[in-house]
């Protein structure tokens, strides 16, 4: 998260409010690319299409990334909780 906060030059912010903002629409968060072979999408799964052809926005993927250690923190919490209990 930092380091994508550094590389976008970003002030520290609220989490809570930047999450709770209304977005609008935009057809500029993602972009999806299609191989030059298009025979080779019958044998990628979902996920190399994806992590080869997908490319998303600074903003968006600031968002993702904060959703993401936001609840990646929660389970830590959980699983920790786990282990003290000895489950």
């Amino acid at each position: 998260m930092k380091k994508v906060q550094k590389g976008l030059r970003l002030p520290p912010t609220n989490t809570e409010l930047w999450l709770k903002l209304p977005r609008s629409f935009s057809r500029q968060s993602a972009r999806f690319e299609l191989p030059l072979d298009s025979r080779t999408l019958k044998t990628m799964t979902p996920m190399q299409y994806i992590r080869m052809h997908v490319s998303i926005s600074s903003g968006r993927r600031l968002l993702y990334n904060r959703v993401f250690n936001r609840y990646k923190e929660d389970l830590d919490d959980d699983e920790m909780e786990r282990r003290m209990l000895g489950q």
